[in-house]
């Protein structure tokens, strides 16, 4: 297990049991208006610990082309190169040739 997958592990749990704190306060109170901020630190926490473990690049160490298609959804019918162009456009700083 590397230290990215026990941060993936300790995010997932935290995301897991973040609810305990307003459950509790739920029945103790019989009031869903008040919001418990445990709740939030706790769910805060573990996303974090869930974005740092998506950071984890090693899996595409020894790729030699990474292509990041963030940007425009793709239309129906539309091929991903052609998504590919589109994007392209958009982005001045991610020109590059297809």
């Amino acid at each position: 297990m590397t230290f990215f997958d026990f941060l993936q592990l300790v995010g997932g749990l935290i995301l897991a049991f973040g609810y305990l704190p307003q459950i509790r306060q739920l029945l103790r109170t019989k009031s869903c208006g008040d919001l418990n901020l445990k709740t939030y630190l706790y769910l805060t926490l573990g996303i974090g610990l869930m974005e740092i473990y998506a950071v984890d690049y090693s899996y595409i160490s020894d790729a030699s082309i990474i292509i990041i298609t963030a940007g425009a959804n793709q239309r129906p019918n539309e091929t991903r190169i052609n998504l590919l162009k589109r994007n392209n456009k958009n982005r001045p700083l991610a020109r590059g040739r297809l």
